[in-house]
């Protein structure tokens, strides 16, 4: 296994490369190494050592204050979106070139004038601008969506703050229909403990229009907020959330028709599914999860699968180490198998991630996990994307205690493959 390079996506990379397709024009509101929306932030990141057959990999040096990364391929190079702790948090955006470095001067606030903090935002592509989703942290939490144009610029006038049910609203996804050229986005609401799961159809501007509760009854996600995930099947828009004690995956249909074609059944007595992550293989859904382990009380990284007559049964494993505490996965599928990667933290009681390839059935190919960072500092938040030839992993690299900085990595997981 190769890995071809490991980059932190703030700062200047010695070697950035752009990508073709998508020149990119600079902007007043872009930010420089060192700065993050117009603030300092601290030092630099120190380089991180791969592990086992990875070999040593030098990582560049940048600022820090980054964390909570998303990501997509736009068939050139990689976009990001990410959330800077400065005060007030920001959502950012970014291009990162095929090998996984920034590309300098990317880097832009894609709503420099808001006047509150912007949480756990996450990125879509529709083939010509991108759309970021993130939480406006007001007294009752609300939604908003910005666009970014294919070269990286913020849309002027573009953000959209979408009308939602009172209570708190946030951990949202976002999707594009490339049928009817609309986005579906869906997010968590909290109504004192009655909580569910919001989608709404968003117009290409962004517009609201239509919203659904895609759960059943009103207990949905209470432990997780990380409890839905929105993607497009090819005909229709699905989301997997979770209750205490079930796993669902609803499909939304044009008219917005909510349907609930798989329920999860119960393998564990501690059944307590956390950190749900979902991606459809064309004719199904494959869900990564995580659930306590019987023996340890870990939590550890479940991999299930459905077909159009729902769960497939005796699909369900277990991905991550026996015995690990297993967090945060992600999941994409590229045709003929499937990416997944997780953080997991082990005896040294220090969260890395860990990578995986799974057949079309989801067994591990040659029946192996990879750990890909092994730095002594925590790794959280993996977030996994295929280039049509390699994988690039975006993860939150733990700086020194309460700072933290984006990190990624491009190139092959366990199990061989391309290199």
């Amino acid at each position: 296994m190769r890995v071809w390079c490991l980059a932190i996506i703030l700062g200047a990379c010695a070697s950035a490369r752009g990508g073709a397709g998508d020149p990119l024009d600079s902007g007043a509101d872009s930010i420089d190494a060192g700065a993050s929306d117009g603030a300092n932030v601290p030092a630099t990141d120190a380089p991180i050592s791969a592990c086992g057959t990875v070999g040593v990999v030098d990582v560049a040096t940048g600022p820090i204050g980054s964390r909570l990364p998303t990501l997509v391929w736009n068939g050139s190079r990689y976009a990001l979106a990410f959330q800077t702790d400065v005060s007030p948090e920001r959502a950012q955006f970014a291009f990162a070139d095929a090998d996984g470095e920034l590309v300098p001067g990317s880097i832009r606030a894609v709503n420099a004038s808001g006047d509150v903090g912007q949480l756990t935002p996450t990125i879509a592509w529709s083939g010509t601008e991108y759309l970021v989703m993130y939480t406006a942290a007001r007294n009752g939490d609300d939604i908003e969506v910005a666009r970014v144009g294919a070269n990286g610029q913020p849309i002027a006038g573009s953000v959209v703050r979408l009308p939602t049910m009172t209570g708190d609203n946030g951990w949202g996804s976002v999707a594009w229909d490339p049928i009817d050229h609309v986005w579906g986005a869906e997010w968590i609401n909290l109504q004192g403990y009655a909580t569910t799961a919001r989608f709404a159809r968003l117009s290409s501007t962004g517009a609201k229009l239509g919203e659904v509760q895609a759960n059943t009854g009103t207990d949905c996600c209470m432990l997780n907020y990380l409890n839905a995930r929105v993607v497009w099947s090819g005909a229709r828009f699905a989301i997997a959330w979770e209750t205490k004690g079930s796993l669902h995956v609803s499909e939304i249909t044009g008219a917005g028709a909510v349907t609930t074609p798989a329920v999860f059944p119960s393998d564990s007595t501690a059944w307590d599914p956390q950190s749900v992550a979902l991606v459809s293989n064309g004719a199904g859904y494959a869900i990564v999860y995580t659930d306590r382990d019987d023996a340890t009380g870990n939590f550890v990284v479940h991999f299930a699968r459905t077909d159009g007559g729902g769960y497939i049964a005796g699909s369900d494993h277990v991905i991550s180490n026996p015995g690990a505490f297993g967090d945060n996965p992600s999941v994409v599928w590229t045709g003929s198998e499937y990416g997944v990667t997780w953080s997991e933290r082990g005896g040294a009681n220090v969260n890395e991630i860990w990578s995986a390839r799974l057949d079309a059935s989801g067994a591990l190919i040659d029946g192996t996990r990879q750990q890909l960072t092994c730095g002594g500092k925590s790794n959280l938040w993996p977030e996994i994307a295929w280039d049509g030839t390699r994988y690039g992993i975006a993860y939150e690299h733990d700086v020194n205690g309460p700072e933290q900085a984006v990190h990624m990595i491009v190139g092959t997981v366990a199990g061989g493959g391309p290199q």
